[in-house]
């Protein structure tokens, strides 16, 4: 089984971000409906305002997907809460390992803060 390995991303991420971005959009036959740059995404995602968050999945050092999340907060539970944006791992035999295994990480770390809601756009 190859090594997985979740990074936080990092600013020279951003065209890789875009090239998921638009495997998942043409995987949802929506690739039309994705408007975002490497330099809108460079901006927004690692900007000094940003509030959005990216890591990226690593099989064996190569990049094989990212996760897009930003914190909220419920004032009907009274919670703050994680809302991941996207999960997307490329097609292969590690879908679903990774899918499950960032999910996982997030799970752990989220729930580990306190007690608070997880939300996922899917």
């Amino acid at each position: 089984m190859s090594k997985i390995t979740i990074r936080k991303a990092v600013v020279e991420d951003a065209e890789l971000i875009l090239r998921f971005v638009y495997k998942l959009a043409k995987e949802e036959k929506a690739e039309h409906e994705v408007e975002t740059s490497k330099e809108q995404l460079a901006k927004t995602l690692f900007g000094k305002d940003s509030t959005s968050h990216v890591i990226i999945c690593e099989a064996e050092g190569v990049p094989i997907g990212h996760a897009v999340y930003f914190f909220n907060y419920s004032t009907w539970q009274g919670k703050n809460g994680l809302y991941i944006e996207d999960l997307y791992i490329l097609g292969s035999t590690l879908i679903l390992l990774a899918n499950y295994f960032v999910f996982f990480l997030f799970f752990l770390f989220f729930f580990s803060q306190s007690s608070c809601s997880l939300i996922k756009s899917w």
